[in-house]
């Protein structure tokens, strides 16, 4: 599926040489639909069986939704938040965080670390706008926090001790938001995710490589399935 798809590629900087932890991969808008129950987030260490505590994950919304004239949701709340204290990476230095607990193909190594958690990233799944997916260290705060309380991109509220590692994205529209080089992280540029009418479309999948670099994978496009954002 991953050579099908339209692939974005981005140079990145290699993670400082005492980063001991990262994310490797990410799957956040898989094709067709429901979303929750299929999206992971994999973690990678420098070396195996790597305790995670202290480590958390958490999901930044970047979009400011309006209805009338109240805030659902504004740029900077916390979407969701995973603790990972109670977990390690695997002999293979592999830590996959589930969504589900269905089958996906192909299977983790044996030698991986399987978290699995219903509805770790919300009953509906991760944001698909504009959104920002972050690894910290001594996270304080919780779902429904503010990091930008101004709502310009900025964070000007800090939750956590250290940021380790994020990716981000905007959808083209002008009150989007991400935070994701601000927390040690890769920003995924509109200008290079444009279609032929020049709308933007969003990231499904995401591969980070070892020298920081990676790939931003639109696979609704190229399955047919989903909404080809």
């Amino acid at each position: 599926m991953r050579g099908l798809a339209t692939l974005l590629a981005i140079a990145g900087l290699a993670l400082a040489t005492n980063a001991q932890v990262r994310i490797s991969e990410a799957m956040v808008n898989p094709p067709g639909s429901p979303d929750a129950g299929r999206e992971f987030i994999e973690i990678q260490s420098c070396r195996p069986n790597f305790s995670l505590q202290g480590y958390w994950l958490i999901g930044i919304d970047g979009d400011l939704i309006l209805l009338g004239d109240v805030v659902i949701v504004n740029p900077g709340n916390i979407h969701w938040a995973i603790d990972l204290s109670n977990y390690s990476t695997g002999a293979n230095g592999l830590l996959l965080v589930r969504d589900g607990t269905s089958t996906l193909l192909p299977e983790p190594a044996a030698e991986t670390t399987v978290a699995s958690i219903v509805n770790a990233f919300t009953e509906a799944g991760m944001g698909n706008d504009s959104y920002t997916v972050a690894l910290v260290r001594g996270f304080t705060g919780q779902p429904g926090d503010d990091i930008d309380t101004n709502d310009d991109g900025i964070i000007d509220n800090v939750l956590w001790q250290e940021a380790v590692h994020a990716f981000g994205w905007t959808d083209g529209e002008p009150t989007g938001r991400q935070y994701a080089e601000q927390l040690n992280g890769v920003n995924i540029p509109e200008d290079q995710r444009l279609r032929q009418d020049n709308t933007v479309w969003e990231p499904d999948g995401i591969i980070f490589f070892q020298n920081g670099s990676l790939i931003a994978c639109d696979i609704g496009r190229a399955t047919g399935a989903g909404d080809f954002g």
